[in-house]
């Protein structure tokens, strides 16, 4: 008699490319019950590219050509400081969608155990693959700042009982 395997936990990683929150926790919830013990927002909306929406955050003279931007600055090198880059916006979207885990808590929907996952690429795959080469080693470190502004506004503001991060590594792994 054969028996059909059926896990007891699920772990959901990587893209989830529904429209909102609310969307991936109504579908995860419906096609895995009672096995999810972390349920993400990965990539939802304007996110569904992953490191793409990214692109606001630099300024356009030095995204490289292939996302739009350009022409490079020409002659003298511009140097660029932490004001020329805008907030990441992982941390707004991490809060606002953790919100949406706890009204689905607050209608019985979702556990109370269930952590909310914030995965987050690194500084080096944004920019590598956002920036042109030139501007790397200047751009780098300052993307690297405001991520870790949206990590400290994550965790100030999820409670860590709630709270799962991950640093996605796909541009990494494929460089090995």
């Amino acid at each position: 008699m054969i028996t059909k395997y059926q896990p007891l936990e699920v772990l959901l990683v990587g893209s989830v490319p529904l429209h909102s929150a609310s969307d991936v926790f109504t579908t995860a919830l419906r096609a895995l019950p009672g096995r999810l013990r972390r349920i993400p927002d990965d990539e939802t909306g304007d996110r569904q590219q992953f490191i793409a929406w990214q692109l606001a955050v630099f300024p356009m003279a030095i995204v490289r050509s292939s996302w739009g931007g350009g022409p490079l600055p020409v002659g003298k090198a511009v140097n660029y400081n932490l004001s020329d880059l805008k907030p990441t916006g992982y941390d707004d979207r991490a809060i606002a969608s953790h919100a949406t885990l706890c009204d689905f808590r607050a209608a019985g929907t979702i556990p109370s155990d269930v952590r909310f996952p914030v995965s987050l690429p690194t500084s080096m795959a944004v920019v590598s693959r956002t920036v042109e080469r030139e501007y790397f080693l200047i751009i780098e470190p300052l993307y690297e700042e405001r991520l870790l502004q949206s990590v400290r506004r994550i965790q100030d503001n999820i409670p860590a009982s709630d709270l799962s991060m991950q640093w996605d590594l796909p541009i990494e792994i494929a460089s090995l």
